[in-house]
């Protein structure tokens, strides 16, 4: 038995940390395991493969839930602000670069949004896929965090630094 994109995983004597620059969408991401002991069950190995066989939907999904957030939260919305409004408010077409000019500034900045890294922590039920949503690396470091849990339900959506 063995881990999706990750064959080379001794499962009885893990180390805490290893990552992996995998294709998603036609992107590069960096996919990153962390494990709390040093054996998994057929029980973790089966669930960590299935967060890879539905990480398209599952991409999908935090796309939706980053949407949901703009309309009814605060994270999302306080994201945009920061780099419309603050970060870029003199120039905004400088972070807007190739976006579809006929939207919202708004939704144009949404399009700036990628995956930079895949997060999953198998012995943390609440967030155990992590997902860091970056717009261009060269003109800020702020990152849209979604955390999911383990059932792949929305935990929460933050912002780091």
């Amino acid at each position: 038995m063995t881990i999706k994109h990750f064959e080379e995983i001794d499962l009885n004597n893990l180390s805490d940390y290893y990552s992996k620059e995998i294709k998603l969408n036609g992107n590069t991401v960096n996919v990153d395991l962390n494990f709390d002991s040093a054996t998994l069950t057929e029980s973790d190995v089966n669930n960590l493969n299935n967060v890879f066989n539905l990480l398209q939907d599952l991409l999908k999904n935090s796309l939706t839930w980053i949407q949901q957030d703009l309309r009814t939260g605060v994270d999302v919305q306080e994201y945009i602000n920061f780099h419309l409004e603050d970060f870029f408010e003199e120039e905004p077409e400088e972070i807007l670069v190739g976006t579809d000019k006929s939207l919202s500034n708004q939704d144009r900045f949404l399009q700036t949004l990628h995956v930079s890294r895949i997060g999953i922590y198998p012995s943390t039920k609440d967030n155990y896929v992590v997902m860091d949503y970056m717009t261009n690396e060269d003109l800020s470091n702020y990152i849209l965090v979604i955390n999911v849990k383990s059932d792949l339900n929305l935990n929460y959506i933050t912002i780091e630094s």
